[in-house]
């Protein structure tokens, strides 16, 4: 049950927001900002943001948007990172045939303005892997053979992409 104090503490919380909010406009009028003008500028700020914001995309939304393709010369993701701004980074191990060695690329997608929930690469990161680096999932990176060999002894050949087994058969062609 509220008693007259709840009330009398309810009433100068209110009246002080009002004193406050007074306060605040009486500043904002004093140098030029009118009430209405402050209320339209909040609205178009609120609008644009809404319309463009990187939150207005599918996660957002509960529905989900299909990530691009990894790139051809892809032998391995390593993991997938996103940010609360609508970027994400894949971390794949690729296949250099310029170098004829194994590199690690991260690329960084970020979703349009335009069209939140499409994905544009945006750049990354390229980064030597060195010969014998156990990457994720304790694979083993053997740049002298080109090939990087999985826990269970099977390998992925970098030239190719083709998975073979630890007696050297094929498993899985990479097309």
């Amino acid at each position: 049950m509220e008693t007259e104090q709840d009330r009398g503490i309810k009433k100068q919380d209110s009246s002080s927001f009002e004193q406050m909010s007074d306060s605040l406009v009486k500043a904002l009028e004093s140098i030029g900002i009118s009430r209405l003008g402050l209320s339209a500028a909040l609205l178009a700020t609120a609008a644009a943001f809404s319309g463009c914001s990187p939150q207005n995309k599918s996660y957002w939304t509960s529905s989900y948007t299909d990530l691009p393709p990894p790139p051809a010369e892809a032998r391995m993701q390593l993991g997938v990172s996103t940010e609360g701004d609508g970027t994400v980074f894949i971390n794949y191990v690729i296949w250099d045939t310029d170098k004829g060695e194994f590199a690690r690329k991260d690329i960084h997608y970020t979703t349009t303005v335009m069209h939140p929930g499409s994905f544009q690469e945006a750049g990354g990161y390229k980064q030597k892997i060195h010969d014998g680096e156990v990457i994720y999932g304790d694979a083993i990176v053997d740049q002298k053979v080109g090939r990087i060999i999985l826990s269970n002894g099977n390998t992925i050949d970098g030239k190719t992409g083709n998975i073979l087994s630890a007696d050297g058969e094929m498993i899985k062609g990479k097309y």
